[in-house]
């Protein structure tokens, strides 16, 4: 989460879903203008523990995980509370804007971006993937089928030049946070994004992951499987630019 921090306060904050520390006052007050929120760890945690908090129109508070069923009705707020801090349980969270991610044949997708240097030290999208959440599921880290990325903007957008506008903004978005986090971090050698495109088309910055998992980009078959190589390639090519520098 130091790099989503970081990235808040350059020119990156218009792709950030608002989001603050959790605070049963904070929730409180954002609940009374937004219908639903999510609540997540501050830290990775692989997908677990990500919550949709609801307030409806009749006054009742609804909890989901996982799916868009909830495990959780209140009609008390304060009952709702004592929910909300037996599932946080003292560790760290967060509340974020509820983004409406696009769907593919109704089913959540979204993207994981890899982003690594290469052998010249230069920051460089080696894989761009899409995953695609179970039916009724909001939770892409369960994600039951994987694709090329551009395969699903092509599904989501049709139009030719709209799918080639969106993979430049993707790139140069995801080469501009990888910038922003090496001048504010240090050094680093590779990350992953995992970004959202939403209902209208719009790009979000969901998530920087420190230590990106390889092996999603194995779960595609046959020719959607091709340039896996340089996922394992480029880490090594870097280390040689090190060794050298």
């Amino acid at each position: 989460m130091a790099g989503i921090s970081g990235a808040k306060k350059s020119n990156l904050q218009s792709y950030i879903p608002e989001t603050s520390l959790y605070l049963p006052d904070r929730l409180r007050d954002l609940l009374q203008v937004e219908p639903q929120l999510i609540v997540k760890p501050c830290y990775g945690n692989k997908g677990k523990k990500v919550y949709i908090v609801e307030k409806t129109e009749d006054h009742l508070f609804k909890i989901y995980e996982d799916t868009f069923t909830p495990i959780y009705t209140s009609g008390n707020e304060d009952d709702f509370f004592q929910e909300m801090d037996q599932l946080i349980a003292g560790e760290k969270f967060l509340i974020q804007r509820m983004i409406h991610f696009a769907r593919v044949e109704g089913k959540i997708a979204d993207c994981r971006i890899l982003m690594q240097k290469d052998v010249t030290g230069c920051w460089n999208l080696t894989k761009g993937i899409s995953r695609i959440a179970p039916s009724h599921f909001y939770i892409t880290s369960r994600a039951e089928e994987v694709y090329e990325m551009d395969e699903v903007l092509k599904v989501l957008f049709r139009n030719p030049s709209d799918i080639k506008s969106q993979l430049r903004k993707i790139r140069r978005l995801s080469i501009r946070i990888a910038q922003l986090l090496d001048k504010r971090i240090g050094l680093l050698g590779e990350i992953g994004l995992d970004i959202a495109i939403d209902e209208e088309g719009a790009i979000w910055l969901i998530e920087v992951n420190g230590k990106p998992q390889k092996a999603i980009f194995r779960m595609m078959e046959g020719i959607r499987c091709s340039g896996i190589d340089s996922v394992y390639k480029l880490p090594i090519e870097y280390a040689y630019y090190l060794s050298q520098t």
